[in-house]
């Protein structure tokens, strides 16, 4: 056991980061396939109406306790109205993601993954990846926690850029979730990311949530998602934070 440890400790020296859907990963335990649906809402009125809704699918697949496999479908957008105007769109985003995890021995497992996206509030009019990478899992009584690091290949394009920007970017994430209750659970996910040819490009991303089981098919959820980027695209706010809140339905 002593040489994976020795690996892992060698890559993780070398490369860091993650791509940000670690908050969403089922821990079922249950075989063959678990749908959710998540349905997110958010509305402020007086005389500017604010109206935001995001709607999400996700689909696990276990094979065995060895082999899983994960995919999410994720789309949100955001309206104002104010008096006497028309309907102003200032939120559009969406992402799919598929993800394989296979154990190879106990506790470690490689992970595979690819991910489109869009992001129309970050000027990002699509964002391509793949990947690979290595996970630690360490279990406390009441915890489960993860460790993770690969490797990207990222394909961005902007709205305010002609040009696509290609690079390959380290990929690191670490996952702690804490079963308060049997009820309760909370997560904290903290990711890095850097270009490999340029360590200034850099990204810190945190997302936490709260999930309540109101049964053994619907809970409800508070997040919170925050993101850094030492190097935004053309003057951009390095500061990007989301606070929402849903309903989620497993089935």
């Amino acid at each position: 056991m002593r040489i994976y440890q020795i690996i892992f400790c060698f890559i993780f020296s070398v490369i860091l980061s993650q791509v940000n859907t670690e908050n969403m990963r089922s821990d079922d335990l249950n075989l063959g396939f678990i749908n959710q649906l998540d349905f997110d809402y958010n509305y402020e009125g007086t005389d500017d109406v604010v109206t935001e809704y995001a709607v999400g699918y996700r689909l696990d697949y276990i094979k065995n306790q060895r082999v899983k496999y994960f995919g999410v479908i994720n789309f949100e957008q955001g309206y104002e109205k104010e008096k006497d105007q028309d309907i102003d769109i200032f939120s559009n985003k969406g992402f799919i993601h598929l993800r394989n995890t296979s154990e190879f021995v106990k506790n470690y497992s490689y992970e595979l993954f690819t991910q489109y996206e869009f992001n129309d509030f970050l000027l990002l009019d699509e964002r391509f990846l793949i990947g690979t990478g290595l996970r630690l899992t360490k279990n406390g009584k009441m915890t489960k926690n993860y460790y993770s690091m690969g490797i990207m290949y990222e394909s961005e394009s902007y709205s305010t850029d002609d040009e696509n920007v290609s690079l390959v970017r380290s990929t690191n994430y670490i996952n702690n979730t804490i079963f308060l209750n049997d009820n309760i659970t909370f997560k904290n996910v903290i990711y890095f990311q850097f270009s490999i040819d340029n360590v200034d490009d850099f990204r810190i991303l945190y997302d936490a949530s709260i999930d309540f089981d109101v049964n053994d098919f619907v809970s409800i959820s508070m997040k919170l998602n925050h993101r850094y980027d030492n190097d935004p695209i053309n003057g951009l706010s390095q500061y990007y934070t989301q606070i929402s809140n849903g309903i989620s339905i497993h089935f």
